[in-house]
């Protein structure tokens, strides 16, 4: 089962529209992490990202899935989860989707 997470990635920021209150730091550091890439804004790119994967033993993410309708933001996303490191013992082996919204407000 994939536990989803939702966010809609703005320039000024990011806010969570669903995520389970028990995986709140996963849903902190993604939101944290992933800002709206400059390149984007530049060239007024919006889209949706959705991606699945599971937290490894050792704190990383391995992506398993990731397609988008802006490949430039797909590769953003699928590169910004590659740096993440949890050190969270609670979230090891689960799965999660992850569906991000890039929306220039």
């Amino acid at each position: 089962m994939n536990l989803p997470i939702v966010l809609v990635i703005s320039p000024d920021g990011s806010r969570s529209l669903f995520a389970a209150h028990k995986h709140s730091v996963l849903r902190e550091e993604i939101g944290r992490m992933l800002e709206y890439p400059e390149f984007a804004r530049r060239h007024y790119i919006e889209g949706v990202v959705n991606t699945v994967f599971h937290v490894e033993t050792d704190g990383s993410l391995h992506v398993t899935s990731c397609s988008g309708n802006q490949q430039a933001l797909t590769g953003y996303v699928e590169q910004r989860l590659a740096t993440v490191n949890l050190h969270n013992h609670s979230l090891q082996r689960l799965c999660f989707r992850l569906m991000l919204y890039f929306k220039l407000l």
